[in-house]
């Protein structure tokens, strides 16, 4: 489906260049809307295109090489959107302006006005064929034109978390055993708000959620909250797609694939090695600091910026930069990269993510500070003494005054390093979509690169020993009976939320923890009974426990752990030699695919238990 917008309007401006029927426009959510069409001029270096007092006018600045056009009679408060049929240029607002790359004698350039749900839609065309000096190498131009990295001034609107997609039930027995195994952990510990779990494996979802979201509010299993960290498996599956696409390489340098971006003078190369490539900036090896270091007065001026933008992160770096090669957590890498992807991909981050992964694979997610706040979001607990209150508890209400929208401006110094909002449903189909053979959020040649890239020594992140790769980590989890399993996945916490996201290749199981409170504490024992990510492990182990039991597939698990000194590509099965009912451990059958698929049914909870299990087809 990639692209898929972009082929529809590219065949719909042919139908009408050949003289055939005028299709039906479509909206930038799909919709058909009403259109109206001016003629194309032949050349013409202006156009135009009015509804009733709507209008568009197009001009060529033939000396600049780009296009400049001009809304008018629009409504107040409407949402604008103007789109292309050939360049890579998108925009908001009554005016856009895109560079011009290529001689066409059929540019259409499409404008949208939203209100209310309905929309309308003007198209004016330009003929470019024969002006002169238009054509430029792609070394010359831009990938994108100047104003697709957009700053914020309107806000995406938030998903509604209304379900996309129809899920099946696991087995009731192993139902039971996961709802066992949060009850027990979350009921075992302290200073919690609530919990919300996830396990999915090729079209079977179990979700389920304890506690609370807020001081008044339940948490349910389809409630939203800040994944953090785990963001960043987004990110690292977009920039592998679009290096797969061919539209940059991993050896590629942050200069050659930013230097065109209209942001690119801001960054200081004292601090941001200009050398360094999007390889180590996957890996965290590129030797930049984290701009979140020096909390200081541009820190936050950033927070409180309505005119926020991606730039505005990599510029907070006050360190200079190291030599790459050595491993160092930084969420510049991670910034950097979004930027990256952006200038790239010709889009807002938030939409590049729904276009490529949220609605394909029928998951909803938003991109804070790009998209807005999903409603009933969790709120953020913690001990509220680091926010300027009092013991544990929500740690919005002790904020400094300033943060009027404590999701939205936290967010400003988060993005793509840990600003996405969604469900521990959503998250753990996310999960199996892309580490799992079965899954579709990337191609398997891409695949193959996310889980060999884990190289050099484990290293310590969120209390627990793991190897770093592309923005994605590989860890052990032991299970207590002699065995364990390999894992995959990323961590994330701070600022009210913990989450952590596994995927087990052994398995062939995806789980998702999430919580609405941070604690520092790292590990688990009679002195640190807080929630944490220590109880997210002790949930993880008795899940995959209860699975494997439900199963019968310990001798299988223990056979498969033969193969740990491979590669990922080298212990992949051959699938000559794999059967539909062979299990998904190399020949061991163990977990088939003929399982019955068991419908979920819901059982209403009392408003006073604080547990929840989502209905059919929700996560």
């Amino acid at each position: 489906m990639r692209y898929l917008l972009k082929i529809l309007l590219l065949l719909a401006a042919l139908i009408t260049a050949c003289g055939g029927d005028t299709a039906p426009e479509v909206g930038k959510d799909g919709r058909a809307v009403a259109t109206t069409q001016t003629t194309k001029p032949s050349p013409s270096m202006a156009s135009a295109s009015q509804i009733d007092d709507l209008a568009i006018s197009c001009n060529f600045d033939e000396a600049h090489r780009q296009v400049i056009c001009e809304a008018s009679g629009y409504t107040e408060g409407a949402r604008l959107y103007w789109w292309t049929n050939s360049e890579q240029a998108e925009g908001e607002g009554a005016n856009f302006t895109f560079r011009i790359t290529q001689e066409r004698p059929d540019l259409s350039i499409m404008f949208e006005e939203c209100e209310d749900g309905a929309c309308q839609t003007l198209t004016t065309h330009l003929d470019i064929s024969d002006m002169k000096n238009v054509g430029v190498s792609a070394q010359e131009s831009p990938k994108t034109p100047q104003g697709t990295e957009q700053s914020i001034g309107l806000i995406d609107p938030a998903p509604d978390f209304t379900p996309q997609t129809v899920y099946v039930a696991f087995p009731a027995d192993m139902q039971s055993k996961f709802e066992q195994s949060v009850d027990q952990a979350f009921n075992s510990a302290t200073d919690k708000a609530g919990i919300s779990v996830g396990v999915y494996q090729g079209g079977r979802l179990w979700s389920y959620a304890m506690g609370t979201a807020s001081e008044s509010v339940p948490m349910r299993a389809e409630t939203p909250m800040l994944i953090r960290s785990v963001s960043k498996t987004f990110i690292a599956a977009l920039i592998l797609s679009q290096v797969e696409d061919g539209l940059y390489k991993l050896s590629d340098t942050i200069s050659s694939v930013l230097s065109d971006h209209p942001d690119y003078g801001e960054i200081d190369t004292d601090f941001i090695n200009p050398d360094v490539t999007v390889s180590q900036l996957l890996s965290m090896t590129a030797g930049l600091a984290d701009y979140g270091e020096n909390k200081g007065s541009d820190y936050s001026a950033v927070l409180a910026s309505a005119a926020w933008k991606p730039a505005d992160l990599p510029r907070l770096v006050s360190s200079p930069h190291t030599s790459p090669g050595e491993y160092a957590y930084s969420n510049t890498n991670t910034a950097l990269l979004g930027m990256i992807a952006e200038h790239q991909g010709g889009l807002p981050l938030n939409r590049l993510l729904k276009q490529e992964f949220f609605d394909p694979l029928g998951i909803s997610a938003a991109l804070l500070p790009q998209d807005g706040t999903p409603a009933d979001t969790a709120r953020p607990h913690g001990d509220r003494e680091q926010w300027g209150g009092v013991g544990f508890g929500d740690i919005s209400e002790s904020s400094s005054g300033w943060r009027q929208d404590w999701f939205l401006q936290t967010n400003r110094t988060t993005w793509i390093g840990g600003g996405i909002v969604t469900t521990a449903g959503n998250l753990a189909h996310w999960g199996y979509e892309l580490f799992s053979e079965g899954g579709s959020a990337i191609a398997p040649k891409v695949r193959e690169t996310l889980l060999d890239s884990f190289v050099g020594e484990t290293v310590r992140i969120g209390g627990t020993l793991q190897q770093y790769g592309f923005h994605v980590t590989k860890s052990t989890l032991e299970l207590g009976d002699g065995s364990n399993l390999v894992m995959y996945g990323h961590p994330g916490s701070g600022g009210g939320f913990t989450a952590l996201l596994l995927y087990s290749p052994q398995l062939d199981l995806s789980i998702t923890v999430l919580a609405n409170s941070h604690s520092d504490v790292r590990s688990g024992g009679p002195e640190n009974t807080a929630l944490s990510a220590a109880t997210f492990h002790t949930i993880m182990r008795a899940i995959s426990l209860a699975y494997l039991q439900e199963k019968g597939a310990a001798t299988a698990l223990v056979a498969s752990q033969k193969d740990d000194s491979k590669t990922e590509s080298e212990r992949r099965p051959d699938p000559e030699q794999t059967t539909p009912d062979t299990a998904r451990f190399n020949g061991n059958a163990c977990i088939t695919d003929s399982d019955p698929q068991l419908v979920f049914t819901h059982e209403m909870v009392p408003l006073e238990d604080t547990r929840h299990t989502a209905p059919p087809g929700s996560v």
